[in-house]
């Protein structure tokens, strides 16, 4: 996991990916938080996952 941020009162994690490999780190910190959101952003995907929501790397301006 690279970054926590703040966002509406609430901690975000944001895990930054060259591939769609699996995010060890992320998926603990969902595990043992359960955040609201939680960001992967990755070279050309985007998707939904639970609370895990995977983006582009370019859409990093919209978080």
């Amino acid at each position: 996991m690279e970054f926590l941020i703040e966002k509406d009162g609430e901690v975000v994690p944001i895990e930054v990916k060259a591939g769609n490999k699996a995010s060890v780190s992320l998926n603990n910190y969902i595990k043992e938080y359960s955040p609201d959101k939680a960001y992967k952003l990755i070279a050309n995907r985007n998707g939904v996952s639970g609370a895990k929501i995977i983006l582009p790397h370019y859409y990093v301006l919209f978080i």
